[in-house]
């Protein structure tokens, strides 16, 4: 993987770039996707665990790449997993505002905390 195309998807199209609260940026957009990919498109369960399973496989490899190439282990701009974490907390949740929020809301909470 090139070191360009693992930064894009690292920082998930340079959202990781974003100044304030790079994380929540990320998981922001993946509510945008998440509710695009399941209301819009509605792709069935199967493919959607099949693209988050090879998402964290993609998002793994890149994110190595990418941090590497900076030389830093844990750089924040990385947010695929921010990404993916929220896409796996909405798959099963009702297409509604009000749970969605509060899955952002959790996710966002604990991912901050890392209990």
């Amino acid at each position: 993987m090139t070191p360009r195309l693992a930064e894009w998807i690292s920082t998930v199209f340079y959202v990781g770039r974003f100044p304030v609260a790079p994380g929540t940026a990320g998981s922001l957009v993946a509510v945008g996707f998440v509710w695009l990919w399941q209301s819009v498109l509605a792709i069935n369960l199967g493919w959607t665990i099949l693209a988050v399973v090879l998402l964290t496989i993609l998002g793994v490899a890149a994110s190595t790449v990418h941090s590497r190439s900076l030389g830093v282990e844990d750089p924040g701009e990385i947010v695929i997993d921010e990404f993916v974490g929220q896409w796996i907390g909405l798959i099963l949740i009702p297409a509604h505002w009000a749970f969605w929020v509060a899955a952002f809301v959790l996710f966002r909470v604990l991912d901050i905390w890392k209990p």
